[in-house]
């Protein structure tokens, strides 16, 4: 098996979530328009990062559930490899969607400073799922991918929880989403830009440590 067929065999999983959630999002934006551009751009970051997520630890999972690498072990194929191709396909389709929402901030006639704002915020996040991601796609070749998951779905109906007691709430000042908002408001454009920068060079040290970590398990 070559790195191009594993890449053909797992990209339907990690194209069509974002795809289909960033379609559904662009066509709330052009439709119903957006109230809180700088919201918004958080809830992109938000998005990003489970659905980017998602995807790398199912695969995990089945490849677990289906001795995947026990099998690769036997072919003239580095486990190493797989898990950087693995890596770099979430690198590269958290990178594609951050970008697509910067496309879409930025194609929906936001003022100056509003854009600015949008772009920063989501910038930010981006930089957050880059770390978390690949510190999380690590413990689970190490751990196993279900506890992993299973701290995924948790985060996601946190979060869903709190989505619904801030909407209920008016969006009430001294709320989380609100004090996140103010601290992302806070950061100037030079430190989100390095934090960008330390997010991608975080995920791309992490490449080798998830090689390594999978390659002492196969072992």
């Amino acid at each position: 098996m070559t790195m191009f067929e594993i890449v053909r065999k797992n990209i339907f999983r990690y194209v069509t979530p974002p795809l289909g959630v960033f379609a559904v999002m662009a066509i709330y934006a052009f439709s119903s328009g957006i109230n809180n551009p700088v919201n918004f751009a958080g809830l992109l970051g938000i998005v990003t990062f489970i659905v980017t997520l998602a995807p790398a630890l199912v695969i995990e999972m089945e490849e677990e559930r289906n001795k995947g690498y026990a099998f690769l072990a036997t072919l003239p194929v580095a486990i190493r490899d797989v898990v950087r191709v693995k890596f770099m396909m979430t690198f590269f389709s958290i990178l594609a969607l951050g970008a697509a929402g910067l496309a879409l901030l930025a194609s929906i006639g936001l003022p100056g400073y509003l854009l600015s704002e949008s772009a920063k915020t989501l910038s930010l996040g981006i930089a957050f799922c880059l770390i978390f991601e690949s510190i999380i796609l690590v413990l689970a070749l190490r751990f196993g991918s279900a506890p992993a998951l299973v701290v995924l779905l948790f985060t996601t109906l946190m979060l869903n929880i709190l989505t619904f007691v801030v909407a209920s709430a008016g969006f009430a000042g001294g709320s989380i989403v609100t004090i996140a908002g103010k601290i992302f408001s806070a950061v100037p454009w030079p430190f989100a830009a390095i934090l960008l920068a330390a997010g991608v060079a975080v995920f791309l040290m992490m490449i080798p440590v998830g090689a390594r970590v999978k390659e002492s398990r196969i072992v």
